[in-house]
């Protein structure tokens, strides 16, 4: 029985302005229908017939939406959200884990990302009608009275705040002064990803007033297939900022600072240079296998190219892999989309892949 301690201690506000049950909850238009933060309280969401029967369904088996969960439990070997939380939650003690994007903005568009969390896809949408059939316009911003309203946060354990890049946006700075001004800024854990495209020196007096600090460093794949998934990015800049973390670190025991990686088709082929820079530079990483965008899944490597990549480290993401053709295609597809887009050339930064599309 996979019940999930989150969906009675969590809530969830993504851009532009809508209640998710948590952030890897996929979305499904035949059982999911999007309520927004100005249409009801947060208290008011959770008793709505699709969120009770999210609740019902997993209570018996997998409720579809909860897909990720289910195969990073059962097939990618990482331990999932749900897992991490029922070890670290009580369903009995209310709202102890907000997870919030407020803005976009960001300076990166990102292979796996969309609209929704970079202003940098937002602006190529405008100006890049084919890539209407992957992203949706959006430019909103969520204020921090409209997350918090009427919500009790006696028992709030832990922030996590998305983005964008979260360091850029000055809504950082009104959800830190709204903590502090809530006394409880000293209770709370927060958890943040960077992009690692520089280094936050102006935030970290006021990060140190948290509880403790978890930073994700965002970076993906190894150099060149980091600099095109993560598109706009340079790896030595990167790197050079990883350092700085890595010293904060050791000098402030309340930050962990970790890789977040995600594993996904324009990545995998590089997980052991990852996991060998990682360790080079005494970081720990947590790898995600990306289930969302589909067209970036592992199912959409051919056999013969994943059997060239396959090493003792990346196989336990790519052994159960099932290739999918016609998913192969929409990769292609949007591959192809996204580099005119984005003015860059797949063959110049994953030639062995690159080969794949061309045939």
């Amino acid at each position: 029985m996979p019940k999930c301690v989150l969906l009675d201690t969590h809530l969830c506000a993504t851009l532009p302005g809508y209640y998710k049950p948590c952030c890897q909850y996929t979305k499904y238009a035949d059982i999911y229908q999007d309520v927004t933060l100005s249409e009801m309280s947060h208290k008011e969401y959770s008793q709505t017939p699709q969120f009770q029967q999210i609740k019902k369904d997993m209570e018996t088996g997998w409720h579809k939406g909860c897909e990720k969960c289910r195969l990073d439990e059962t097939q990618n070997g990482i331990q999932s959200l749900r897992q991490l939380s029922n070890e670290n939650f009580k369903s009995d003690l209310g709202i102890q884990f907000v997870e919030i994007s407020l803005s976009n903005n960001c300076n990166l568009s990102c292979k796996m990302c969309n609209t929704d969390s970079s202003s940098k896809w937002s602006n190529l949408y405008k100006t890049n009608p084919d890539l209407q059939h992957y992203f949706r316009d959006n430019n909103q911003e969520i204020s921090i009275e409209r997350v918090f309203n009427g919500l009790d946060l006696s028992n709030l354990k832990v922030i996590k705040y998305l983005g964008g890049e979260p360091f850029i946006t000055p809504q950082t700075k009104e959800l830190f002064n709204f903590l502090e001004d809530q006394n409880i800024i000293n209770n709370v854990q927060l958890t943040t990803n960077t992009n690692c495209t520089f280094f936050p020196h102006k935030w970290i007096k006021q990060l140190l007033k948290f509880k403790n600090v978890l930073i994700g460093l965002s970076l993906d794949g190894f150099k060149k297939s980091c600099e095109y998934s993560r598109t706009g990015s340079n790896w030595d800049e990167l790197t050079k900022n990883v350092k700085y973390w890595a010293i904060l670190q050791k000098r402030h025991p309340k930050f962990n600072i970790q890789f977040s990686t995600t594993v996904n088709a324009l990545t995998v082929h590089d997980y052991t240079n990852f996991i060998n820079y990682a360790n080079e530079v005494g970081l720990g990483y947590t790898p995600y296998v990306v289930h969302q965008p589909a067209y970036l899944k592992l199912e959409v490597l051919p056999p013969e190219y994943v059997n060239s990549i396959k090493d003792e480290n990346n196989k336990q993401f790519l052994d159960n892999v099932v290739y999918d053709p016609e998913l192969f295609e929409k990769f292609k597809k949007f591959i192809e989309t996204t580099d005119r887009a984005q003015n860059i050339n797949i063959r110049n930064y994953l030639p062995e892949l690159a080969k794949y599309l061309d045939k």
